[in-house]
């Protein structure tokens, strides 16, 4: 899929202008190499490592990611990153992964060296500041997510929810990518799947500039929902994660404080959230390959939010989520530690 998807940077290569500079680090079935994408369908291998290594190590994107920096100085970057993914969540606590793997053998496995969230922050924190990161990859489009990553970029695209293997349609996007034309992006990537073989995708921007302000809202409702560790009814509110008992609950956020809110206070939160996110087209269906290759369904097209958040609950399924949700900049943030969770 990564091979493919480097085809279409090719085939969109065109849209590429003077002022901008494309470097594709890509780790297949040989040593990584860093490419240079130019126009007329042209890949130079600009910086070919020597050896095998792990992508998943901090030091290697670290160094990898200020190789292209000082080679290539901008005003502005924008970042892709494609690979499995889990959001917030640790390295051990799910089937899923926080970001990336890599066995290092290039065996084509699913079991290896994972990135946790906290680890990509420090890494990025270490370059200049992003106007965007663009996480072709799975469950990366959580608030949790976009709170621990608000510092470093300006905008999160990315989906709540599984994305269909091939990621996105690059050679659509290669002009909105260049021009971190967010709307662009996101409309490219999400009107592309209807066309195809999947039956959609769940995505959405998160203007980062915001957040706070959504955590300074959302903090009363938090504690006045959850006190004492309360549990309100979610049936209803739109889920975006399969097989509850492997999956974190991914809730979509806007459908969960349309239902737990009055409509008032809710009318009145949803103006800091639409801040939040101001692109997030209608999905009506994704493809969950992890529910065994189904057709998932949006249930509340009327409170479509695209940006997931976590409820913790008392079920001994959820405890080892609740203990790594505890470890979020977003927990603190929002009051949930005032809540007894």
């Amino acid at each position: 899929d990564l091979k493919s998807d480097l085809n279409e940077m090719i085939e969109g290569s065109n849209a590429i202008p003077d002022s901008c500079n494309v470097l594709v680090y890509y780790d297949g079935l040989r040593r990584p190499v860093i490419y240079r994408l130019l126009p007329n369908r042209r890949l130079v291998e600009w910086y070919a490592y020597g050896k095998d290594q792990d992508s998943c190590d901090s030091l290697v994107m670290q160094l990898a990611l200020k190789k292209m920096v000082q080679a290539f100085p901008s005003s502005h970057y924008g970042l892709i990153m494609a690979s499995h993914a889990s959001g917030w969540i640790p390295q051990k606590k799910s089937l899923r992964r926080s970001f990336g793997i890599d066995d290092t053998s290039n065996a084509g496995t699913n079991a290896g060296t994972e990135m946790e969230l906290s680890t990509l922050r420090g890494v990025l924190e270490t370059l200049p500041h992003l106007d965007y990161i663009f996480f072709d990859a799975c469950f990366m489009q959580s608030v949790e997510t976009a709170y621990e990553l608000k510092d470093v970029a300006d905008w999160i695209v990315a989906s709540p929810a599984e994305i269909p293997g091939p990621g996105a349609p690059y050679h659509n996007m290669m002009g909105a990518l260049c021009a971190a034309d967010i709307e662009g992006i996101v409309n490219a990537y999400h009107s592309y799947y209807p066309k195809s073989v999947f039956s959609g995708v769940v995505l959405s921007a998160v203007c980062t500039e915001f957040l706070k302000e959504l955590a300074f809202q959302t903090t009363p409702h938090i504690i006045r929902l959850f006190h004492e560790k309360a549990e309100p009814f979610t049936v209803g509110i739109q889920r975006y994660s399969p097989v509850a008992e492997r999956f974190t609950p991914c809730f979509d956020m806007n459908s969960a404080m349309a239902h737990l809110l009055s409509p008032e206070d809710y009318a009145d939160w949803e103006r800091t959230f639409c801040k939040v996110v101001p692109y997030r087209p209608l999905a009506s269906s994704w493809y969950s390959g992890y529910n065994g290759g189904i057709t998932c369904h949006v249930r509340d097209a009327a409170h479509y939010g695209a940006l997931s958040f976590y409820l913790p609950s008392a079920s001994p399924d959820s405890e080892m989520w609740n203990e790594a949700f505890r470890g979020t900049r977003w927990y603190k943030a929002a009051g949930w530690n005032h809540t007894g969770w």
